[in-house]
């Protein structure tokens, strides 16, 4: 283990460009003006914005949401980074994958949370009892004090989640409803992209051009996966 009580090296990027190349980089942010998407690149953005725009379920939905509106930002902040004045493909690929790999690290910290307290109580319940509990028995068990409305909120944001399922048994009434706590879902966000989990899938190293940049120390350069060739849907 290596102690630093001191922090270290107290300027770690001496020497290694990258001043020189933000400054580069940020006058030509300023002197480019609008930037446009190239026609490769567009028929990729076409292809991928409908995925974009589907949110997902629960609290991990609304962390993700307006995921192309960022995805386009990250696009064109690489197509800055590498001196250009168009998006190209390669910049929004990268941008995909950056946001793929958000997006899912998303999903699982939050492990299909609902961000509902009172699923989460309910969800504790049906947990501890593997058989399922009834309607009556859940409100019994939540002392009365909630609204039959908002108790089924609750069971909604656990159904969608995937955290909880529903079925009916016969009695010497109206069936019975039973709710029980449904096995850990094993689900992430789709790849946005076909061949993103190709394990023959290379990689795509891209070098940001710009005045100063010292490839040596790797500054200026970004990885992503690489992607088989994408038809997009016929434009109307």
């Amino acid at each position: 283990m290596r102690l630093l009580p001191e922090g270290g090296d107290p300027e770690p990027l001496k020497g290694s460009g990258l001043a020189r190349y933000l400054q580069t980089v940020l006058k030509h942010a300023h002197a480019t003006g609008q930037l446009t998407l190239a026609d490769d690149t567009r028929e990729l953005w076409w292809h991928t914005y409908p995925q974009l725009t589907q949110p997902a379920n629960g609290l991990t939905g609304q962390l993700t949401a307006r995921a192309e509106a960022h995805t386009i930002r990250l696009a064109l902040l690489y197509a800055l980074l590498d001196g250009q004045r168009q998006i190209k493909t390669e910049h929004l690929t990268a941008a995909l994958a950056l946001w793929d790999y958000a997006a899912r690290s998303a999903a699982w910290a939050i492990n299909h949370t609902t961000g509902d307290p009172l699923a989460e109580q309910i969800h504790a319940a049906l947990t501890s009892s593997p058989d399922g509990l009834t309607r009556t028995q859940l409100r019994d068990l939540l002392h009365r004090n909630h609204p039959v409305e908002r108790v089924e909120q609750a069971l909604h944001a656990l159904a969608s989640t995937g955290r909880a399922t529903r079925h009916q048994t016969r009695t010497a009434g109206r069936p019975a409803e039973i709710w029980t706590a449904a096995p850990k879902p094993v689900s992430w966000p789709r790849f946005l992209l076909p061949g993103l989990d190709s394990p023959d899938a290379g990689a795509i190293t891209m070098q940001v051009r710009g005045g100063g940049t010292d490839t040596r120390s790797g500054f200026g350069r970004y990885v992503v996966r690489s992607f088989p060739a994408i038809t997009s849907p016929s434009r109307r």
